[in-house]
């Protein structure tokens, strides 16, 4: 299969042109389920465990039972790896709710589980980024969660894009940073490294978790208008790594050498 696209769906692995889901699927007609994205790094899945126990925590929270264990999806992973025939690459674990009558109530046939593998894009190393009046809703039910329902996030990028930048800051219904649309956010401010806190409706990403226990980071409540104050403003994914941002709303932003940044690099040099 070197040279296509493998999938896998329920335990058995298929070249993506002929893969298929039910398409009563919840997860295609109303965005119901869930999702990790996984960099492949020399031919390994990066932060394997931790996706993982992330998928486990986001299934309770949305009363999705999945059958494969950790175990199977590993190996599921594994095999998805070595028959792309790439050492990189970006891996999509999507749990959909399942397949059930056309309103919101759901099925009783249970979750789709698939996994796909594609080319990893280019992260450049520093990006432009702008504030947008869009919120992220911290009192969303779906809030922290990687949904599939992820429509806003792509035409949100879209008119990013046309304004002429990488990536937007998200503030909070309240007016306190949030995060970028698909990253986490990290300001240098008052000589603390600081990272919204989950009370924002951040996501719980991998990159911020490890940054958080390593002790350089500190959570707190960050106004909208702080951001402007930072001495450096960072992004961050574990798919993409951490990558500075050179400018804020056309201007100029941070610059000069980075303890921080430098050590960030370092624990997540790809």
């Amino acid at each position: 299969m070197n040279g296509s696209t493998p999938v896998w769906i329920d335990g058995e692995i298929f070249d993506a042109t002929k893969a298929s889901v039910n398409a009563l699927d919840h997860g295609f007609t109303l965005g119901d389920g869930f999702f990790e994205s996984i960099r492949v790094t020399d031919g390994r899945p990066r932060f394997l465990e931790r996706h993982l126990l992330r998928l486990r925590q986001t299934a309770d929270r949305l009363d999705l039972a999945i059958d494969p264990s950790d175990a199977d999806l590993s190996t599921a992973i594994d095999d998805l790896i070595a028959r792309y025939g790439s050492d990189s690459g970006r891996l999509r674990l999507t749990v959909a709710s399942g397949a059930g009558p056309l309103g919101p109530v759901r099925g009783t046939t249970g979750p789709t589980v698939t996994i796909a593998i594609d080319a990893l894009p280019h992260f450049a190393p520093t990006v432009r980024v702008v504030t947008v009046p869009w919120i992220r809703n911290e009192r969303s039910p779906l809030a922290g969660i990687k949904s599939t329902s992820w429509g806003e996030g792509v035409e949100m990028l879209r008119r990013v894009r046309q304004m002429g930048a990488d990536e937007a800051l998200l503030a909070d219904s309240t007016g306190r940073l949030s995060e970028a649309i698909a990253a986490n956010v990290f300001l240098v401010l008052g000589g603390r490294v600081l990272t919204p806190s989950l009370a924002s409706g951040c996501l719980p990403g991998i990159m911020r978790e490890i940054l958080l226990e390593s002790g350089s980071v500190k959570e707190a409540d960050i106004a909208m208008p702080d951001v402007f104050k930072a001495t450096d403003i960072f992004i961050g994914s574990s798919l993409g790594g951490i990558r500075r941002v050179i400018q804020l709303d056309g201007r100029t932003s941070g610059g000069g050498k980075s303890e921080f940044f430098d050590q960030a690099q370092r624990w997540f040099e790809f």
